[in-house]
């Protein structure tokens, strides 16, 4: 998930409108424990119960669940998100749905972000 705003306050001035993010895996003990079971995020229980829970944004964004800020944040956290992963295809969602400011940050993307994603 991605959102672009025109600065970073902003940014996160818009994602603290969101309510709490819930995963699917935790609102189904029948999910949560097939999950567990498959080894799907790997055979430490207690790391799988961690990747799940509900984290800051700080959080989220440091183990590049999501992507928030102005543009040169954005494209700084891209980068680290390369570096670390090795990523070569960056697939984004617009997961923030806040209205105008979600097609201004589309449009910020495109414009500020997108070209410059090109050159790395």
């Amino acid at each position: 998930m991605f959102h672009v705003a025109d600065t970073d306050e902003q940014a996160f001035a818009d994602m603290s409108t969101l309510p709490p993010r819930i995963s699917l895996v935790d609102q189904n003990k029948a999910i949560a424990e097939g999950v567990r079971q498959s080894g799907y995020y790997g055979a430490d229980a207690v790391a799988q119960r961690q990747r799940t829970s509900r984290r800051e944004l700080a959080d989220r964004i440091a183990l590049g669940q999501v992507i928030v800020g102005g543009p040169e944040t954005v494209l700084a956290q891209v980068r680290h998100i390369r570096d670390e992963l090795g990523a070569g295809v960056l697939d984004l969602v617009v997961g923030a749905q806040l209205g105008e400011r979600t097609l201004h940050s589309i449009e910020l993307f495109g414009a500020k972000v997108l070209p410059r994603l090109r050159g790395l």
